[in-house]
């Protein structure tokens, strides 16, 4: 037997398992010396983009988008060498904004925000918080595709230097998070959001991680960021530890396109299914609630075989999810009845996207949750939860004999595909 220690919020906490289990882990990406600088080359030697100084010469106004708790973004590390750029070609910091796109998130609070970005620029810099439900902040833009209604934080279009951040991962829908993600839906309006995150783009099996260029939801929400103007990005990718490995500046489409490749190099891995698939959601943000720890799961989907067990492992510190997102999960009982259902109705309810994602490991096999925080507060039959983790794993790995077990400590972060 071996001994594996899996993340859950802040900690981590040890499973005993097999010696023959499959242990299924991203590549081993080097660890960038002295990021800040590295940072600053990327900024003036930029990937099909002239230098963010040149770009911010005869600019007045600027904006950074930042995502929000839920993303490990180094803002601590990323920021201070952009202001530096901006602040060199002119913009003063109380004609700089940094603004969360929190999509329908709940906003950062200031204690998060100066954890996020540090005291210092929190008390510099003018810093908002998308809010996507309120429609005196935002701009219409029009529709797109005669079906995708565009409406646009007022503040990002009314800037006239517009910069994006992130962070580069294999996502459960458009296929690796960064780019222009963080304007849609990140600063998009409800009706942009919920258009975004229809049946008509999640039932379609192009939506999924490590699917870009063949993406239907991924090109869209390109489209939607070359219409509202994009002028420069900086994209991080970070390895299980949180270290920076990668920094892709420049060209909104073009840096992050070398940062899903460089990404794809050390998070794919091919795996054969198995009976049981024990995964987590990669520990504090992630896990912060059962909405965003979804993402553990279908990021394992490609291990599992049908009939199988998923014990996804996840803190869930804020419990379930938005209201919304609890409400909308109380009406569930049979994952195939609830696609069905949501894919006749024409109505989109918010979060519902998060439940249909869930529903699609459902349809594979069951699911339990190791999650003391969610026994008081979940108490459907969708799915199980537990405060027990070896004896849930123990239950499962008794199903079958001669069981397969696979284990993935880094759940969201690694890109599987299956070798069948």
């Amino acid at each position: 037997m071996k001994q594996i220690s899996l993340p859950l919020g802040r900690r981590t906490v040890t499973l005993e398992v097999p010696d023959d289990a499959a242990i299924l882990q991203t590549g081993a990406a080097p660890t960038l010396e002295n990021p800040a600088n590295r940072i600053s080359e990327a900024l003036a030697n930029p990937i099909g983009s002239p230098a963010l100084r040149e770009i911010a010469e005869n600019k007045s106004r600027a904006v950074i988008l930042l995502s929000d708790f839920t993303r490990p973004v180094p803002h601590k590390i990323i920021l201070p060498p952009i202001l530096h750029e901006i602040a060199g070609a002119g913009i003063s910091p109380k004609n700089t904004t940094l603004l969360f796109a929190n999509g329908l998130h709940r906003p950062m609070n200031e204690e998060e925000i100066a954890e996020s970005v540090g005291r210092e620029i929190a008390e510099t810099y003018r810093i908002a918080n998308h809010r996507a439900s309120d429609k005196e902040s935002l701009t219409y833009l029009g529709t797109l595709d005669e079906k995708i209604p565009i409406w646009i934080s007022r503040y990002f279009l009314e800037a006239d230097l517009r910069i994006l951040t992130g962070l580069i991962e294999p996502h459960l829908m458009v296929g690796f998070s960064g780019g222009c993600k963080v304007v849609a839906p990140g600063i998009a309006g409800e009706e942009t959001i919920k258009a975004l995150h229809s049946p008509h783009f999640l039932e379609d099996l192009r939506c999924r991680e490590g699917e870009i260029e063949n993406n239907p939801l991924q090109q869209t929400i390109r489209a939607i960021g070359q219409k509202t103007g994009v002028d420069f990005i900086l994209n991080v990718a970070l390895n299980e530890k949180r270290q920076d490995t990668g920094i892709f500046a420049g060209h909104a489409l073009e840096a992050h396109d070398a940062g899903v490749a460089f990404c794809r190099q050390w998070q794919e891995s091919e795996c054969e299914k198995a009976d049981v698939v024990v995964t987590t959601s990669a520990g504090w943000p992630l896990d912060a609630t059962f909405y965003q720890a979804i993402k553990g799961l279908t990021a394992a989907l490609a291990a599992l075989k049908t009939g199988g067990t998923m014990l996804l492992v996840a803190e869930c510190s804020e419990g379930l999810g938005s209201e919304p997102f609890r409400e909308e999960l109380a009406t569930v009982e049979d994952a195939t009845e609830y696609v069905h259902r949501i894919t006749r109705r024409s109505e989109v309810k918010i979060d519902q996207w998060q439940i249909e994602e869930l529903c699609k490991v459902l349809r594979r096999g069951k699911v339990v949750v190791y999650s003391p925080r969610l026994l008081n507060e979940y108490h459907g039959t969708l799915f199980e939860v537990t405060n027990d983790l070896t004896g849930a794993f123990h239950a499962a790995c008794s199903k079958r004999q001669n069981t397969k077990i696979a284990v993935i400590p880094q759940g969201p972060y690694l890109l599987l595909r299956n070798r069948n």
